[in-house]
């Protein structure tokens, strides 16, 4: 039952997104959306390296979170998945959310 309850949050905040930017494209044109997004896009990488450091504190809680009802050595495994995690999330900030893919293809 929990993990529909998780689905579904999952899914309606999914689906809520979808519908702000939906409404979003209809109020205003590509191009006001596309310099707005460019002049937010510092506080918006900085909330991003927010979130990256947040999951990285939060990890044990998160992982004994994820593990309830599970053994130990489950939960203790995936805290020490801590670090990795973290690098993932770094080095998908560095690609994609920085661009670097974009700025390699324009060098070559």
């Amino acid at each position: 039952m929990r993990r529909m309850r998780v689905w579904l949050t999952t899914g309606g905040i999914f689906l809520f997104v979808v519908a702000i930017s939906t409404a979003w494209h209809a109020i205003e044109e590509p191009a006001t959306i596309r310099a707005r997004l460019a002049a937010a896009d510092l506080y918006l990488a900085l909330w991003r390296w927010a979130a990256i450091a947040l999951v990285a504190a939060a990890w044990p809680s998160i992982a004994r979170w994820l593990a309830r009802g599970r053994a130990d050595d489950e939960s203790e495994r995936l805290v020490r998945f801590r670090w990795r995690i973290t690098e993932w999330l770094i080095v998908l900030e560095i690609v994609l959310g920085q661009n670097l893919l974009g700025r390699l293809v324009d060098l070559v």
